[in-house]
């Protein structure tokens, strides 16, 4: 072994994890003929920065729900229409039940 002075520009892919404080819809595109949302959720750092965004199709039985005046809605939520918070609602139910769907895989 020998000592030396020299520098390399090197490229290394590294892993961060960075805390989101905010989850924003960035981006919705409504078809009410083909009974479709789609939607762009943007999470945000403390300084506003984008962390990750998603993307989420709402359609078939969650379109539905989101269209309905389900009890998991406020009680003044108009039918067949909805609003940014009835949105995020259906999508936590979306992903609630993808994780349930993976753990019930992995489970066996």
């Amino acid at each position: 072994m020998r000592f030396v002075d020299k520098s390399f520009v090197v490229t290394k892919e590294i892993q961060l994890t960075i805390r989101a404080v905010t989850e924003e819809v960035e981006e919705i595109n409504e078809n009410k003929t083909n009974r479709m949302v789609v939607c762009k959720v943007v999470f945000k750092d403390m300084e506003g920065e984008m962390v990750i965004s998603e993307l989420h199709i709402i359609e078939h039985e969650y379109y539905d729900l989101l269209m309905s005046t389900d009890d998991m809605f406020t009680v003044d939520k108009p039918l067949n229409e909805y609003r940014l918070i009835d949105l995020f609602k259906v999508i936590d139910k979306m992903r609630e039940d993808r994780e349930n769907a993976s753990t019930d895989e992995e489970q066996g």
